[in-house]
């Protein structure tokens, strides 16, 4: 599973019960994945002072238990950020020299 795809399903997720098609059409996904993902994102959550609570008739909202556990696992995760991806041939190779430049200059 993705850190991008779990932090942005904790982003949407709040301390009010909505449906898993709610989440599924904000994130883009289908309910099933969001219901799959949520089962996974629980295990690891267990340990991080948060879980979310799914009750058929209501929806699933998260439940946070110990705010600052949870809030550095949340800060921890990472989001790829699209605009940092190099999309002609001529930036793709100035990215890696620039890779390259920073790894020589660091060893």
């Amino acid at each position: 599973m993705k850190e991008e795809r779990v932090k942005r399903i904790l982003e949407n997720l709040s301390d009010e019960y909505q449906s898993s098609n709610v989440l599924a059409s904000r994130i883009g996904v289908s309910s099933k994945t969001i219901r799959n993902e949520i089962k996974d994102i629980n295990m690891i959550l267990k340990n991080q002072g948060a879980f979310i609570e799914t009750n058929p008739k209501k929806g699933v909202r998260l439940v946070v238990t110990d705010f600052d556990v949870y809030s550095s696992y949340f800060d921890s995760l990472t989001v790829f950020n699209r605009d940092d991806i190099p999309s002609t041939q001529e930036q793709r190779v100035q990215q890696l020299r620039n890779n390259n430049f920073t790894r020589m200059t660091i060893l």
